[in-house]
């Protein structure tokens, strides 16, 4: 099993398993993803006082433990508050960090979900871009990047258009910096990165997804948004691409193990969806094509495309 988390340019093709059948379709899980988990048992009885804590007291706990620890404290600073927008999701996807923030991030169940659906959706975006002669992904909060980018670099196409729409300056930043040191380093790929800022799910998609087989990818977004702003996302996206030939991967936080340790960390309220309701409302507007969940059953993943 894998344990190196850095950037991987190369592939590593998973292995299914038929977890359940729901919604006309097999939902399916890849458990080699359950990566050996090596918790920090300091920060793991942390998380376990901090709900019982004051505000102040809590603040005070955390910083002595993130003192000594830049990732942690990068987290606190600028990723908890805006749930992981400023462009801190490498840190949760394990790109660059050490043993000791690998430790802290064992101790929560959602870190570990999150690191297994980037194994996933990467695995996910390559097999499309293969079998469809994808060239063009668009990044619906997209941030740094990192999962189309990987999808990308994995896969066997050259030439690609990659469109990342994000709110946040700073990850738009990061992702023309990621794109710029990739391109450097390896000129097989022909990448045309467009960065664009808006405030979904306020989009102009149209645009963007003129090109055929177009795969539009928002695996970040869904758990921050409410009812009414997730239905009216699916009518813009089914409405905007009506009748063109693309694909949608959409991920979506279906279980919060630790939600009262986000709540005291103050970090920006998350919304799980039920896995069922989730598969529901995308069948609305979408042909679900294929439904896959962590390992951990914290995430649901479903690829889709238009309706006939």
């Amino acid at each position: 099993m894998r344990e190196d988390h850095s950037f991987h340019m190369t592939n590593y093709p998973l292995v299914y398993q038929q977890v359940d059948v729901d919604s006309g379709g097999g939902i399916e899980t890849a458990k080699s993803l359950l990566f050996p988990l090596h918790p920090d048992p300091k920060f793991k009885r942390l998380t376990e006082k901090l709900p019982r804590k004051g505000k102040f007291m809590r603040w005070v706990l955390l910083g002595l433990t993130a003192a000594t620890n830049a990732s942690l404290w990068k987290l606190l600073l600028r990723g908890v508050g805006s749930g992981l927008s400023d462009g801190t999701m490498n840190i949760i996807y394990r790109i660059g960090i050490d043993q000791k923030t690998a430790g802290i991030l064992d101790c929560l169940a959602i870190a570990n979900g999150s690191l297994q659906r980037r194994y996933l959706i990467v695995d996910q975006l390559r097999s499309l871009i293969d079998k469809y002669q994808i060239k063009n992904i668009v990044s619906l909060a997209g941030g740094s990047c990192v999962l189309p980018l990987e999808a990308i670099y994995q896969s066997s196409m050259h030439d690609f258009t990659l469109t990342n729409i994000d709110y946040s300056k700073k990850a738009l930043q990061k992702s023309g910096h990621l794109v710029n040191s990739l391109l450097r380093g390896n000129n097989a790929k022909t990448i045309n990165l467009v960065a664009l800022r808006f405030d979904l799910p306020d989009v102009d998609l149209e645009g963007c997804c003129k090109e055929p087989g177009t795969v539009i990818e928002c695996t970040g977004l869904w758990e921050y948004l409410g009812d009414s702003q997730r239905t009216h996302l699916l009518e813009t996206i089914s409405q905007q691409l009506r009748h063109s030939n693309c694909f949608l991967v959409l991920t979506a936080l279906i279980n919060n193990p630790d939600r009262e340790v986000f709540q005291a960390l103050g970090f920006k309220k998350l919304l799980p969806q039920h896995r069922e309701e989730f598969v529901g409302l995308i069948a609305q507007y979408f042909r679900i094509e294929r439904i896959s969940i962590t390992p951990n059953e914290t995430y649901c993943t479903i690829i889709a495309t238009q309706l006939l």
